[in-house]
């Protein structure tokens, strides 16, 4: 389980707004403004540059991307009377976008950022006609302030302890699923950046044979050192999903459960009993990338290495990890089945001078554990799959397992359901599929791993320029969509069945 350590501490900007901020002073504009202001950070981000808040007409596409290290946001504002802010709030250097975005639980933290404008684009200029549009694009990372400054520094420690140092350097918190790594040396950061030196770390952190390790900072300022195979591995113990798997029906008592109040069991399902919550899928796409991965790492990699203290020369084969017997039970991605011509496909690799501990700098295993870790993380980007949510979700956490049960629909014509007349008039009345209309797609379905999310925002297309719309719709309008990364290595067996 992926716990906090400590929370973090870095110092952000303070973000507060009124009904005053988005309707001004008179006592019309402030009563509707108290209406909007419910709404700002549910049905749209709320959004400050320089300390102008935008209102929703201004907000075109907004996406918050966690899918890689540090999470990043893109912006699309749109203008047509109102231009001011090309000459008065424009971006400069240093300036910061502050995002906030409400959860759907009180016992779920919000989302406040504070993120630095790399780059912004003015399409658009406002000497043009009255009524022309002028966008601004804008794109900026997360804001750790010294993240990219020059360190020099040793740390004489385990990979996990010195990571923790580092956190507290930057006023991160931490975040693990483990209690320490097996790899203590003097890390060196030589006039490398903050970046530079956690990514170093953490490509040659090393625990046993069968871990592997990643890092990345979450939303909430966090840097977050994860072991992944005991994700993976730890994804077998949900007993949510098997009491599901075994009894469809519980979908709508377990779903519509008030007392929930917006935190459920982790589980993501297009099950028409999940309609009506922040689990269910509107869709969902498959993602191959096996050829390029195995282009670049093969199925089995040859670390070649001279070991300075014992004077030998090192040939040491590396493959991706697996479940034990999953071989038997699950597809493997392994070239074709029952081909093992995929055992010809290795690659080499000269690695160097090793000068080991006790007489020298680097841990045992400091070159092996460069490959075990990027192999195994590459092996989850072989394939993989996105799910769309019709609402955000912050009850999951990134690198955590999630059981995912995906159904489709029965064809009426050539499947066995038999059913009375009542029961028709039931389902036509009520406009539902009933669970024997349902059949679980046994490939897609299973546990994952989610290495990575985005939340977009685009503005619906029927929201009225009208302010008093605020007043009667908006709180039932949100252009807010979320996206999953979902990943695992071991894929469900496919047997052709009648649907």
């Amino acid at each position: 389980m992926i716990t906090n350590r400590f929370e973090p501490k870095i110092k952000i900007d303070e973000f507060s707004f009124g009904s005053k901020d988005v309707y001004g002073k008179d006592e019309n504009d402030v009563k509707i403004g108290q209406s909007v202001v419910k709404q700002i950070g549910n049905a749209f981000p709320a959004i400050k540059i320089n300390n102008k808040l935008f209102y929703y007409n201004e907000i075109e596409y907004f996406e918050l991307n966690c899918e890689g290290k540090i999470p990043e946001v893109t912006l699309i504002l749109s203008f047509v009377f109102d231009k001011t802010f090309a000459f008065k709030d424009v971006p400069k250097d240093g300036d910061v976008i502050n995002v906030f975005i409400r959860s759907n639980s009180e016992k779920l933290k919000p989302i406040r950022n504070d993120f630095i404008i790399k780059d912004a684009e003015f399409i658009g200029s406002d000497n043009q006609s009255v009524s022309s549009k002028m966008y601004v694009k804008i794109y900026a990372e997360l804001y750790i302030p010294k993240f990219y400054e020059p360190i020099s520094q040793t740390i004489d420690d385990t990979s996990f302890n010195t990571l923790q140092q580092i956190a507290k350097q930057l006023d991160l918190g931490f975040n693990s699923n483990i209690e320490n790594t097996n790899d203590k040396q003097k890390w060196i950061a030589p006039s490398t950046s903050y970046l530079e030196f956690i990514d170093f770390i953490c490509n040659s952190a090393y625990k046993d044979d069968k871990s592997f390790f990643t890092w990345f900072i979450d939303i909430y300022y966090n840097l977050n050192f994860i072991e992944v195979n005991k994700e993976i591995l730890d994804a077998s113990k949900n007993k949510i999903y098997k009491q599901l798997v075994e009894n469809t029906t519980l979908f709508s008592i377990h779903f519509d459960d008030k007392e929930h109040k917006g935190v459920i069991d982790k589980i993501l399902s297009n099950h028409p009993g999940t309609a009506n919550s922040n689990s269910f899928v509107r869709e969902y796409n498959l993602v191959n990338n096996t050829k390029n991965i195995v282009d670049l790492m093969g199925y089995r990699w040859y670390n070649n290495f001279y070991e300075h203290d014992s004077g030998k020369f090192w040939s040491i084969f590396t493959e991706p990890l697996i479940t034990d017997g999953a071989e038997k039970e699950k597809i493997l991605l392994r070239g074709r089945p029952h081909d093992d011509s995929y055992k010809l496909n290795y690659k080499y690799e000269w690695m160097g001078i090793q000068y080991s501990l006790p007489n020298h700098n680097v841990h045992k295993n400091y070159l092996l554990s460069k490959t075990i870790n990027r192999m195994n993380n590459l092996e989850l980007e072989k394939m993989y799959i996105y799910v769309k949510l019709n609402k955000i979700n912050l009850n999951f956490i990134k690198y955590e397992n999630i059981p995912v049960l995906l159904f489709v629909t029965k064809n009426p014509v050539t499947s066995d359901i038999v059913r009375t007349e009542k029961e028709e008039e039931t389902i036509k009345k009520e406009n539902v599929y009933p669970n024997d209309f349902l059949t679980i797609n046994k490939f897609y379905s299973g546990n994952y791993i989610m290495t990575g999310f985005k939340i977009i925002y685009e503005q619906p297309t029927n929201i009225e320029s009208n302010s008093q719309y605020f007043e009667y719709g908006l709180s039932n309008v949100s252009g807010f969509t979320q996206v999953f990364k979902l990943a695992r290595r071991e894929w469900n067996l496919y047997k052709a069945e009648k649907i």
